[in-house]
């Protein structure tokens, strides 16, 4: 993640995390990783990262890269929400990667 990047996520009270799939050309799957939060001057979203997650498309796997990713970049306390596309796997309120998170921080 860029400097300028890591320094505004710093600097927000909040931060919003968005996961979303995609196959690439190749058919590998890779994950889109963005945060959004609040800055003196306005709403900002950043695209972070893709991740690869070819064969890595469980909740459990999912779940792990993202929290392992909002650790690394010191959101984890920050996290107020978190938006996914439809997937269950990613969603789902029970088991899923939304589900997983909140377990771990109640205010996402």
């Amino acid at each position: 993640m860029g400097e300028t990047i890591k320094e505004e996520i710093s600097k927000a009270p909040f931060v919003a995390l968005m996961l979303d799939e995609t196959s690439d050309v190749s058919n590998a799957a890779q994950l889109s990783c963005v945060l959004r939060f609040v800055t003196d001057s306005g709403v900002k979203e950043r695209f972070v990262k893709f991740e690869d997650v070819t064969g890595k498309k469980r909740a459990e796997d999912v779940a792990a890269m993202a929290l392992g990713f909002l650790e690394e970049h010191g959101c984890m306390d920050k996290l107020v929400a978190q938006c996914y596309d439809g997937a269950a796997v990613m969603a789902s309120g029970l088991n899923g990667v939304q589900a997983k998170i909140a377990k771990t921080n109640a205010a996402a």
